[in-house]
């Protein structure tokens, strides 16, 4: 029978969840409540309480709520994470909820990772706060007893770039250098690979589990790889102009590639369509470009 879904989105104000917000609301059968910071603050466990209370076993809550890397990534960041989680999770309704989504992140695998290619089973190894923090709310997600009786989803994104990440990303700032001064430093020359998934990919999969609940791990990867270098030059050429690349000499060189293998993710869902690399960048040029323009004015 047709019954309206209730949804909970934590971190609605933020880059991944504001897009997601505003993509589940166009459902007819879902009702969405988007919580930013501001309308709820989950360091306070009144605040969680308050949030929660009318929950039940009819609601998902997609779980969107960190302080970032390019915020800030400290000790006290990284207690401040799992502190979120902890009183989400301490005011789970006793009914259990219909489902929830954790949007943890591939910096749980650590720089450079423990193997290649990085699948859901590679050793989790993080080597700064973020990644530790995620890697503990991973294990408090799998281990709360609260969350035994209804499915609960780890995502682990690699770098998502599109509209809206406000340029603090890798890709903005190369556009914001790129603008300014047309010379881009890369340290050891840019050798290095990493798989970027856009911002609509990956809300089109929260989407889909938020329609068809399922538990488990899946890292969310393109499975394509491309080279620091070309992704500078699909920028350049996006700008229509020439890249210099400075070659910042390293004493030790801290070039890794990164290659994920996202058959699990594929499996789940075979009819998923990446949004082409080119195509994306030219799409996020333009955006960037228009805030950059807008920023130095």
């Amino acid at each position: 029978g047709w019954f309206l879904k209730k949804v909970i989105v934590f971190g609605s104000t933020g880059f991944i969840g504001s897009r997601l917000a505003s993509a589940l609301s166009s459902f007819q059968d879902m009702e969405v409540t988007g919580l930013g910071s501001c309308q709820c603050d989950l360091l306070r466990l009144g605040d969680a309480r308050r949030a929660m209370e009318m929950a039940d076993s009819n609601t998902s809550v997609v779980f969107c709520s960190a302080i970032t890397r390019d915020k800030e990534c400290s000790e006290a960041a990284m207690w401040k994470n799992i502190l979120m989680v902890r009183n989400f999770l301490s005011v789970i309704p006793p009914g259990g909820l219909r489902s929830v989504i954790f949007l943890s992140s591939s910096a749980v695998f650590g720089e450079p990772p423990s193997a290649l290619p990085i699948d859901e089973d590679t050793a989790l190894r993080p080597t700064e706060y973020y990644g530790f923090s995620k890697v503990i709310c991973e294990e408090l997600f799998r281990w709360d007893p609260c969350c035994v009786n209804f499915p609960v989803m780890i995502l682990r994104p690699v770098i998502v770039y599109g509209e809206g990440d406000r340029l603090n990303s890798l890709r903005g700032k190369f556009v914001r250098q790129l603008l300014s001064q047309r010379t881009v430093e890369l340290k050891g020359g840019g050798e290095e690979t990493c798989d970027l998934v856009h911002v609509d990919d990956l809300v089109d999969i929260l989407c889909r589990f938020v329609r068809d609940p399922q538990r488990g791990i899946l890292n969310v990867a393109s499975g394509q790889s491309i080279v620091l270098k070309q992704m500078l030059r699909l920028i350049g050429s996006a700008l229509s102009l020439g890249v210099d690349v400075n070659e910042v000499k390293v004493s030790s060189p801290s070039r890794y590639s990164v290659v994920f293998d996202n058959r699990r993710l594929r499996g789940a869902f075979p009819d998923l369509v990446f949004t082409p690399l080119e195509e994306g960048i030219h799409e996020y040029v333009r955006y960037a470009r228009g805030n950059v323009q807008h920023a130095s004015r």
